[in-house]
């Protein structure tokens, strides 16, 4: 009976982390159907076995003997489902402003810039901050199966590249904002006028410009992605 608890408490925190049995039987040196036979209550580990899992998973030893205590659970989800909600709104409530103000500079002093680079950095973001936090919700209230550990990695490696790629195409023309902005250039379509003609890069900065400035919600499953493969840890 003990065995057949401790074998779905190893398969319910393998889950949770994302780990394939695989991935658990490559780091303990064992064989996958080892694994398997902890998990089904065919095989029981012994005690050096049972503190290497719960090193490999991260977990405490009596949580693989009797299962983590459900308030802890509880507890550890709504701390941080409570710190995304409150990170977004804060970081909402500050774009709000940032907006307002840039659109008031806009229509009374015809600066342009400003606006458009709270429109091009911090609604983009607000809107990722979102993704993420509709997710943590659903976890909290229904639970969400993470990824397995090798998609995980390709999966978050992918997502990063992406970032880091329509980063590195727009920042010239944000710094070129600036630069525009220095020049009392106030019109936006002065900046693509006079931008540095660049074959391929300048269509594609300019596809990710106008998908930052004009459908930020795409950003949305951004952020959703980034939580699925790089999730919270729970305490």
């Amino acid at each position: 009976m003990l065995s057949k608890s401790i074998g779905k408490n190893i398969k319910q925190f393998r889950t949770a982390k994302g780990i394939s049995q695989e991935d658990l039987a490559s780091d303990l040196f064992v064989t996958r159907q080892t694994i398997s036979n902890y998990e089904t209550g065919r095989s029981f580990p012994d005690v050096d076995m049972l503190q290497k899992i719960a090193i490999a998973l991260d977990v405490d030893l009596l949580w693989l003997l009797y299962g983590r205590p459900a308030s802890h659970n509880k507890k550890a989800n709504a701390k941080t489902a409570l710190f995304f909600v409150g990170f977004f709104v804060a970081f909402s409530c500050v774009t709000l402003l940032l907006y307002l103000y840039t659109e008031s500079l806009k229509q009374s002093k015809f600066l342009f810039m400003p606006n458009i680079i709270v429109r091009l950095i911090f609604v983009p973001v607000c809107y990722t901050l979102l993704g993420a936090s509709i997710l943590q919700i659903i976890d909290y209230f229904l639970g969400i199966t993470k990824p397995q550990k090798k998609a995980k990695k390709i999966g978050g490696t992918v997502i990063i590249c992406v970032l880091v790629f329509n980063i590195i195409i727009v920042m010239p023309y944000v710094i070129w904002c600036f630069f525009v902005l220095f020049l009392n250039m106030t019109s936006a379509d002065s900046i693509s006028m006079i931008f540095p003609p660049i074959p391929i890069y300048e269509e594609i900065a300019l596809f990710f410009l106008k998908l930052m400035y004009s459908s930020p919600f795409v950003y949305i499953p951004v952020g959703m992605t980034l939580w699925l493969f790089y999730p919270p840890k729970k305490g």
